[in-house]
């Protein structure tokens, strides 16, 4: 019993540090945001019910409307590929890609990296979070 109170209070834990997505106009890149939540969701074993509770604890404004409206409308609400689907359909715009691209262009190799290091991490293959 012990071990379990233990357990929800990490995960009690974990799931404050997802950061708040607000959905549009939001500061937060949506890959971003999502990446985080999934590694966390990751760490913590959650199943697809677990993550869309959770993650959907940390959506605020439009993003928390949209979440109430699929809980409430879709016959799917616990299969988390559609959540996800759905979610990023809704709120991963233009302007994520261009903020993205951004990113990735304004990266500097250092005196430490190889090419190849610098090649996949620009390319996304820099293995587990």
């Amino acid at each position: 019993e012990l071990v379990e109170k233990l357990g929800e209070l990490v995960t009690r834990e974990d799931r404050k540090s997802i950061s708040i997505f607000n959905g549009t106009g939001s500061d937060t890149i949506f890959y971003d945001w999502i990446r985080e939540a999934e590694r966390v969701g990751r760490n913590n074993n959650w199943n697809d019910e677990e993550k869309i509770r959770f993650f959907g604890e940390r959506l605020r404004g439009d993003a928390a409307e949209w979440h109430s409206n699929f809980l409430a409308n879709n016959a799917q609400r616990n299969n988390y590929a559609a959540w996800k689907a759905s979610l990023t359909n809704t709120f991963q715009d233009d302007n994520d890609t261009e903020k993205l691209k951004t990113r990735l262009y304004s990266l500097k190799q250092t005196k430490e990296q190889n090419r190849l290091q610098l090649w996949t991490y620009r390319h996304g293959r820099r293995g587990h979070d």
